[in-house]
C-alpha cells in the first residue's frame, strides 16, 4: 500500500491534512493515557482537573477540525484523491460530530461543568 507513494498525498494541503490527523491521533492517545494516570491520583483540585482534561481535549479537537477543513480543500479544490487525504477528512468529520454531540449532551443534561 505504501509502495510507489500510493498512500502519500500528492498536494501540500493533503500532506498538511495527513500531518494534522497524525498529530491529532497521537495527541489524543497520549492524553487518554495521561488522564488515566491523573485519575488514579484522586485529587480534589478542580483547576488540575480542567488542566489535565478539558484543555488538552480542546486542543486535540482543534487539530481534528483543522485536518477536516484542510482535507476538504485538498480533495475538492486541489484534486487530491490519496487515501491519506480521504482518511484524514473522515477522521476530521468524526471529530466534528464528536464535538457537536458532546456539546449537545452537556447542554441537555446540564452537567455541573
Amino acid at each position: 500500500m505504501f509502495k510507489n507513494g500510493i498512500f502519500i498525498p500528492k498536494t501540500r494541503l493533503g500532506k498538511w491534512s495527513g500531518g494534522f490527523t497524525a498529530f491529532f491521533l497521537l495527541y489524543m492517545l497520549l492524553h487518554f493515557f495521561n488522564t488515566y494516570r491523573v485519575a488514579l491520583l484522586e485529587h480534589d483540585n478542580e483547576i488540575l482537573f480542567l488542566y489535565f482534561f478539558f484543555a488538552p481535549i480542546s486542543l486535540g479537537g482543534l487539530f481534528g477540525l483543522l485536518a477536516f477543513i484542510i482535507g476538504l480543500i485538498a480533495i475538492f479544490k486541489k484534486g487530491d484523491r490519496s487515501p491519506a487525504a480521504i482518511l484524514s477528512t473522515i477522521i476530521g468529520a468524526l471529530t466534528l460530530v464528536w464535538i457537536v454531540v458532546g456539546s449537545w449532551f452537556i447542554l441537555t443534561l446540564r452537567l455541573p461543568f
